[in-house]
């Protein structure tokens, strides 16, 4: 993590020609980008900035700002990262499906609709976390390529299953395909992801 801080008068004097948050910041992830390096944190006189106030304040002037700090990574590094977060992610959803799959055997069927919810929600965003991931990937690795398109294709399949099984009301094989199909379909992603993070440079 590399931290730069400018205080107004360097702000005026380095982007003195733009004319709005934005523009600074745009300049900045150009210059960053020469470097492999990408924008992780924005703070703007003091105040963290989230993606929603970077949009919400673009258009602030730059003699508005006093204080601008800026925290980048290297990008290989925010992808390691977020590979590592993903793998112990799937590892919890698996734990939570063979959770889920034991609450409709037993009959907990409100705590288990509950948890279902939950299954999908985060199995949602897994599937979004994981396009976002994607066009890192190494495109020479063909194995790689391979494999991340087979996941995909039992993913989507093993989704549609579960939710025709849950509108059914089947809730002997909705157990099933959580605890056996999504179950090994993480199970894929996570060898998946390790591969990745075993190819991938540096």
């Amino acid at each position: 993590m590399e931290v730069l801080k400018l205080q107004k008068t360097e702000i005026e004097k380095t982007y003195g020609d733009c004319r709005n948050l934005r523009e600074i910041v745009d300049r900045l992830e150009v210059k960053l980008q020469q470097h492999g390096q990408v924008i992780c944190r924005l703070h703007v006189n003091g105040l963290s900035f989230s993606e929603q106030d970077e949009e919400r304040f673009a258009q602030t002037q730059v003699n508005d700002i006093s204080e601008l700090t800026i925290e980048s990574e290297v990008v290989k590094d925010v992808i390691s990262g977020s590979v590592r977060s993903l793998i112990e992610f799937i590892a919890q959803l698996k734990e939570t499906c063979v959770d889920d799959a034991d609450r409709f055997r037993s009959g907990n069927i409100t705590e288990a609709q509950s948890l279902f919810a939950n299954v999908m929600r985060n199995t949602q965003w897994l599937i979004g976390a994981l396009q976002a991931l994607e066009p890192q990937m190494d495109v020479q690795n063909l194995r790689l390529k391979d494999m991340w398109r087979t996941n995909e294709t039992h993913m989507v399949h093993t989704a549609r299953e579960l939710m025709e099984a849950y509108e059914l009301g089947d809730f002997v094989l909705l157990s099933d395909v959580l605890e056996y199909e999504l179950y090994t379909s993480l199970d894929k992603w996570r060898d998946c992801l390790v591969a990745f993070s075993a190819a991938a440079p540096g």
